[in-house]
């Protein structure tokens, strides 16, 4: 057993019983205090989420180069770096996310820059693996790998059948990661055979882990562990997250890798008010017109699935869009989600020193030194401009000061 050391006593703020449980342990898995680092993910969706304007090239013109704009900010205000997502016919604007790594490498010294994650069935891997390296070099190694198995409606749209999603995933991880240790790719599968590929240029000799893979089972965790990749989750309740963490670290410690919380992300949707009450007043308002958002923006694809599968889609899916296609236990739509979403844990909102408090909680339960925050898509331009101006600032130096320990020691 590691033995724990004592905490100072801990206030619970009013909102901390959302969570259902909290333990006062200030020491992480391996005995550390460490800081939180806060990382921004980027969806590149248009101001106020109003769909009809995409129809429009100034706004959309607009929206571009706003983002980049306002994500080269980031580089001298705290922030870890910078994920994007990918995503296909789903009225995001980020395809082709890497695109934004090549330009926004140009405009930023310090951050880290990635793509959570680039959907792998999507992917010829070769070519993947010929594109990260080249971002490795643009990046000076500032790059972050992630992948993800992807949204099932996407691949509707060209024919991926969803008994293929998971075996491509799996196939082309294979190759990544050969490709990342030797010029040379020699690989034999269902869906991809190469002999003596060679695959220029080959990624830095960084020493930090940098693999990261969306999840949402202890399944892909477990995976994950054994392939030396960093998991996030999103959308999950803290305690789920945790089981999630749990897994993973247990099986780091059953084939003799080291992870730390170091290795542990959560993704949440956050917002940030000058004050507690008026973070309160607008929570509903933004809360209610993301789901609605959500709603219409799988609206099409969901009746798309539908009609090719014959079958009904899961309450939960049509507010997400999840399904963890990596997991070997979750194929297709055949997934239970009641408890997979927890829209208590996944909208923080509050003052900066609340927003602050929360995160800490929130690490604290999962076990996470990384967290990866993104805006709502209902907020208008002027809120999402001081979003990033003014109130992320004040949260990163509230962490920055605050020694965190986990909940995640062994027992």
């Amino acid at each position: 057993m590691i033995e724990r050391a004592a905490g100072p006593a801990v206030r619970h703020p009013p909102w901390i019983a959302a969570y259902g449980f909290f333990r006062n342990e200030n020491i992480d898995r391996n005995g550390a205090r460490i800081m939180v680092k806060v990382w921004c993910c980027e969806f590149n969706r248009l101001p106020n989420g109003e769909l009809e304007d995409h129809a429009n090239p100034d706004i959309v013109q607009q929206a571009f180069d706003d983002m980049l704009r306002r994500m080269a900010s980031l580089d001298d205000k705290g922030f870890e770096g910078v994920f994007f997502a990918e995503h296909h016919f789903l009225k995001t604007m980020m395809p082709a996310p890497n695109l934004y790594i090549a330009a926004l490498a140009q405009h930023t010294k310090r951050l880290k820059l990635g793509v959570l994650g680039n959907v792998l069935p999507f992917h010829q891997p070769w070519r993947l693996a010929e594109e990260l390296g080249m971002l490795d070099y643009l990046t000076h190694g500032r790059l972050e790998i992630g992948v993800a198995s992807g949204v099932p409606f996407e691949y509707d749209y060209v024919n991926i059948a969803a008994a293929d999603v998971r075996p491509i995933y799996a196939e082309a991880l294979d190759i990544l990661d050969l490709a990342a240790k030797g010029e040379y790719v020699t690989y034999s599968g269902k869906y991809f055979n190469y002999t003596g590929l060679p695959v220029m240029p080959r990624l830095r000799p960084e020493t930090r882990r940098r693999k990261w893979m969306t999840l949402y089972s202890a399944a892909t965790a477990q995976n994950a562990a054994v392939r030396g990749y960093k998991i996030c989750s999103a959308y999950q309740s803290v305690e789920n997250a945790r089981k999630v963490t749990d897994a993973y670290f247990a099986k780091g410690e059953e084939i003799g890798v080291k992870l730390s919380a170091d290795d542990v992300g959560i993704r949440r949707q956050i917002n940030i008010c000058a004050t507690d009450a008026e973070a309160d007043e607008r929570h509903p308002e933004l809360l209610a017109r993301a789901r609605q958002l959500s709603a219409e923006i799988f609206q099409a694809a969901l009746a798309r699935h539908d009609a090719a599968e014959g079958k009904t889609v899961d309450e939960g899916v049509k507010k997400t869009g999840i399904v963890d296609a990596a997991s070997p236990t979750q194929q297709g739509l055949k997934v239970p989600t009641d408890n997979l979403v927890s829209f208590e844990d996944e909208y923080v909102h509050g003052s900066p020193e609340t927003v602050a408090e929360k995160i800490i909680y929130q690490c604290r339960g999962i076990g996470a030194d990384h967290f990866i925050a993104y805006h709502s898509p209902a907020l208008d331009l002027p809120s999402v401009e001081t979003l990033y101006a003014s109130h992320w600032p004040k949260v990163i130096k509230i962490l920055a000061k605050a020694n965190i320990g986990h909940s995640m020691a062994a027992a």
